[in-house]
């Protein structure tokens, strides 16, 4: 299956190409007079201004300057406007904007494969005008085409804006070879390719035709072809044998000078691809040294290519994935990338700046692997040996300076502290960084030994084994106004089976907002009551505490269990007389923040503890929850757990229940009217209807107000 192409020959948008000049006629493809005329020229060839150049097919404008990505160069180039005079065209670096070479012109190629022409235009709307009567699609396309042919989905108009539409095959050239492998199941394929775009454009209403080609449309051109049949399929008598040998040269040096001297001194023409100048340069001398005849082949322009010579080494720049011996040819190809695992070939690569991308910036501060922390100053080139290098240069304390190569990038990372805080700088040619490390992997393994300790105790230690569900129990469920998803009801199973064993429960609940995590935790929490135990709830903020409060006192408050909330919300005197219940045993379930953890909270028989949004407690506060998951069970819910949290559950250190179609009311009634409100007054998903009375919450202006957590 192929995607159909402007027809061959037709009008399409032209190159632009930009020089330095003195004149107000900057390009050398059209007529432009002033700077902005620049900016429309890349909007009208589909590119974006983005503000900052995020790949290929941006530009932003700064004051009187472009910078510009190219969709047809590996590099981004900035253009230096003085009036409306080119007085610069600068190739730079796209993470930094570091000038890295000046350049006389450049040719901008379009992103946008067809160019919208009034006769096109034209020819468009008298094509759309009856079927958009009908078409609410491209009735859509219509409008929209009065203001261009750049928006969402403007591919769909190429079979409109031109009378026929042509294949890749159209535009190869009468010289040019076209190779087919395995052509059947090329066929095949796009049969099943066309078919599943058919199934597709049935609920687009977008017409097929004309935009994608059917399999018996397909045309690779009418130059020469060569197809490569399996002969397995084709069960057809073999003309010739070609085998095709390894070259096996990695290893030792030895083994690569060995292997080409067989070759040359047995009159084949051998070819060693180097692509890289300064391993190229390296491996010359290296054969010299090891007298193998060698001549430089590299690539002439204009299209005329270096000839190979026989009984010789022939090194090239053209790169060559992987290396082959072909005897009945009398040729062998070898890649450097053949020799990996000899230490002796490896030279230090060459990087191109321009194509380096790292997640700092000059002004920030890094990490380097072996000196510490350093303030990353500029990239900088310097003249080592008479060539030319790229650094990074790092600042560290006491005005030390280090220059890492561009090579060693991996070396360095960006450091992640407290925001808004500064670190201090380590000193070079001394123990700080290495004083750092030691305490760091010292307190690393201290807490490894510490979670190691209380999960061995934890297993070892016997908990509360709960009895089966009560009637009160399945009545409280019935409550439930909505329909539990499946996976809500797993999570479920899953709580009350680690509750009904003699093994403390600690099990992370993981599911998306509104997904229902917090049903599962007032099920979880009315087991536990129904036992005489009593339940901690612990959230992050007090608003979360107050909703969580609202919706355990209104489920379990016709079934006689008390709920009693800590939060600024009480005065100090209710405050005083929740604790004082909950160490009597009155108050069965107790709501609050970190509040929950601190001395004067004395449970009478505490046997569950919920910790809602574990990561947004502190380091503390986590270690306190520790010592608590030795004995007591512990429900943890979490829509974005800590990469600790998810590594052990993922361990198997602990367990994990998995929610992840939306169900249930949620993390809390108002909050899950929020995650609902961006279905509008269409269906909700397919998994459950929408809440009884949601089209009046639709209408509130409240719905507008409602953010996520």
């Amino acid at each position: 299956m192929l995607r159909c192409l402007p027809p061959a020959g037709s009008q399409t948008w032209t190159p632009l190409v930009l020089a330095k000049s003195d004149d107000l006629s900057v390009s050398e493809s059209e007529e432009l007079t002033s700077f902005e005329d620049v900016a429309r020229a890349l909007e009208a060839r589909g590119y974006q201004n983005t503000g900052e150049l995020e790949g290929p097919g941006t530009f932003a404008v700064r004051g009187g300057t472009i910078d510009v990505y190219p969709g047809n160069l590996v590099y981004p180039v900035r253009l230096d406007f003085f009036g409306d005079e080119v007085d610069e065209i600068r190739r730079i670096v796209p993470s930094t904007g570091q000038t890295i070479a000046e350049l006389g012109s450049v040719a901008i190629y379009p992103v946008q494969e067809f160019a919208l022409s009034a006769r096109g235009a034209h020819r468009a709307r008298e094509k759309l005008l009856n079927p958009a009567k009908t078409n609410p699609v491209l009735r859509e396309m219509l409008e929209k085409l009065e203001g261009g042919a750049r928006f969402d989905g403007s591919d769909a108009l190429l079979p409109y804006l031109y009378n026929t539409t042509s294949t890749l095959g159209d535009y190869l050239r009468g010289d040019g070879l076209t190779v087919l492998v395995e052509p059947r199941s090329l066929f095949d394929d796009a049969s099943h390719a066309f078919e599943d775009i058919e199934g597709r454009a049935k609920g687009s209403s977008i017409p097929v035709k004309g935009l994608y080609a059917a399999p018996a449309e397909l045309d690779f051109g009418k130059n020469q072809r060569a197809t490569y049949v399996s002969i397995m399929s084709v069960g057809a008598h073999v003309d010739e044998e070609l085998p095709v040998k390894r070259v096996e040269v990695a290893g030792h040096p030895d083994k690569l000078f060995g292997r080409l001297r067989t070759l040359v001194d047995g009159g084949y023409t051998v070819v060693f691809s180097a692509p890289n100048y300064r391993a190229r340069q390296d491996m010359k001398l290296a054969f010299v040294d090891n007298s193998l005849p060698i001549v430089e082949a590299l690539d002439v322009e204009d299209g005329v290519p270096a000839t190979l010579k026989r009984g010789i080494v022939n090194v090239v720049d053209v790169d060559i994935p992987l290396g082959m011996i072909i005897p009945k040819a009398k040729l062998a190809l070898v890649s450097i990338s053949d020799t990996q695992g000899s230490t002796a070939l490896r030279s230090s690569k060459r990087v191109d700046v321009t194509e380096l991308t790292f997640p700092y910036k000059p002004g920030d501060y890094v990490v380097h692997a072996a000196h510490g922390v350093a303030f990353f100053k500029d990239l900088v080139r310097q003249d080592v040996g008479g060539a030319m290098r790229d650094y990074l240069l790092l600042e560290y304390a006491e005005g030390d300076k280090l220059y890492v190569p561009v090579e060693q990038l991996d070396r360095v990372t960006r450091y992640v502290g407290p925001e808004g805080a500064s670190p201090r700088l380590t000193r070079l040619n001394t123990s700080d960084w290495s004083r750092a490390l030691a305490k760091a992997r010292k307190a690393t393994k201290q807490l490894a030994f510490d979670l190691v300790d209380v999960y061995t105790r934890r297993a070892a230690s016997q908990g509360f084994r709960y009895s089966a569900d009560t009637p009160w129990q399945h009545e409280m469920e019935e409550a439930f106004p909505y329909q539990e998803t499946p996976d809500q009801l797993a999570a479920i199973a899953d709580v009350k089976a680690d509750m009904q064993s003699a093994k403390p429960m600690d099990r992370l609940v993981c599911g998306d907002v509104g997904f229902g995590k917090t049903e599962v935790a007032l099920r979880a929490a009315f087991k536990a009551t129904q036992d005489k135990k009593q339940v901690m709830v612990l959230c992050p903020t007090t608003i979360l505490a107050q909703q969580h409060y609202t919706n355990f006192k209104e489920r379990f408050e016709p079934f006689g269990v008390t709920v009693e909330v800590l939060s600024r919300f009480k005065t100090p005197a209710e405050q005083q007389c929740a604790l004082a219940g909950f160490a009597e045993g009155s108050v069965n379930v107790l709501v609050g923040t970190h509040r929950l953890l601190s001395r004067d909270v004395n449970p009478h028989d505490l046997g569950l503890v919920i910790v809602d949004e574990e990561q947004r407690f502190g380091v503390g506060h986590k270690e306190q929850l520790k010592n608590l998951r030795e004995s007591i069970d512990v429900l943890t819910l979490s829509a974005t757990p800590i990469p600790r949290t998810m590594q052990m559950s993922l361990s198997g250190v602990r367990d994990m229940s998995l929610i992840l179609t939306i169900g249930g009311r949620g993390k809390a009634h108002g909050r899950t009217r929020c995650a609902l409100a961006r279905y509008g007054n269409q269906a909700a998903p397919p998994q459950r209807p929408l809440h009884p009375g949601f089209e009046e919450i639709l209408d509130s202006p409240a719905v507008f107000r409602c953010r996520r957590g």
